[in-house]
């Protein structure tokens, strides 16, 4: 099961260090026991997790460099409001 919380809540308060929270502009995603993990690695991270069938895809993805797969995260990101599925 994921959860979505603000990365201002008491949720990020509680789990992520200061300086992480503050300079984060980007998803982070947590795992109990485990690194948090930005952006791209975040993203896939928890579609494996979902044990959805985009679990595959990101395990490939998983296999590119982090250097080719965040400017594409970040594309994304920042055009999001733009694209209509």
């Amino acid at each position: 099961c994921l959860r979505f919380e603000p990365l201002q809540g008491v949720c990020a308060r509680q789990l992520l260090p200061a300086n992480l929270r503050d300079q984060v502009t980007t998803v982070v995603y947590h795992r109990e026991g485990m690194p948090q993990l930005l952006r791209s690695d975040a993203i896939l991270q928890a579609l494996i997790d979902t044990g959805t069938g985009y679990r595959i895809p990101a395990r490939l993805a998983l296999t590119l460099p982090r250097a080719l797969r965040d400017p594409i995260y970040r594309c994304i990101a920042k055009n999001r409001h733009r694209c209509r599925l």
